[in-house]
């Protein structure tokens, strides 16, 4: 498959058995791979890996603080002028990363955000695509702060802990 992306990974049985003990990325890494080699001590784990991602990982809640922190990244990023896309991208990535936990989602790395956004929640993709792209830093502000809604209406939160009454 020319132009297709591989990672290449040598582990000994025992430390791929002790890998998959606990659901993350290896159990994700080793669900979606292939061994080039068969390995008879490696069917049923690598079999569970495949069960254990099928299923996802459990969703899980932010600490009470998580959402403060993410509404003050979304105003820091309107206070910085010059910085500005950078705060963003900042920003995004918590977001982001917070919202795969939140929905109990197998997180991806960031350069497949928009192609896997967009199959899960497409209009998630489009803001998140509009906070990246956008040249203009009202346009990216926008964006980040409709990011910023799509998750934190599902956490009940939209108040600025650094800025008391201050809202997205």
């Amino acid at each position: 498959m020319a132009g297709v992306p591989v990672e290449v990974f040598s582990k000994p049985p025992q430390k791929v058995r002790a890998m998959l003990t606990e659901p993350d990325h290896a159990t994700a890494m080793f669900a979606q791979g292939q061994a080039p080699v068969p390995h008879p001590d490696l069917g049923a784990p690598v079999q569970k890996a495949r069960d254990v991602w099928t299923g996802g990982p459990v969703p899980r809640v932010p600490t009470p603080a998580a959402p403060h922190l993410l509404v003050d990244e979304v105003a820091e990023a309107r206070a910085m002028q010059g910085l500005h896309p950078y705060q963003v991208a900042l920003a995004v990535g918590r977001l982001v990363r917070t919202l795969y936990t939140t929905r109990g989602w197998w997180e991806v790395k960031p350069w497949h955000w928009l192609r896997d956004l967009a199959a899960r929640e497409l209009q998630v993709a489009r803001h998140l695509e509009t906070a990246f792209r956008a040249g203009d830093a009202g346009q990216r502000q926008a964006a980040l702060k409709a990011l910023a809604r799509t998750l934190l209406d599902v956490l009940k939160c939209g108040e600025n802990a650094s800025l008391p009454g201050a809202t997205l």
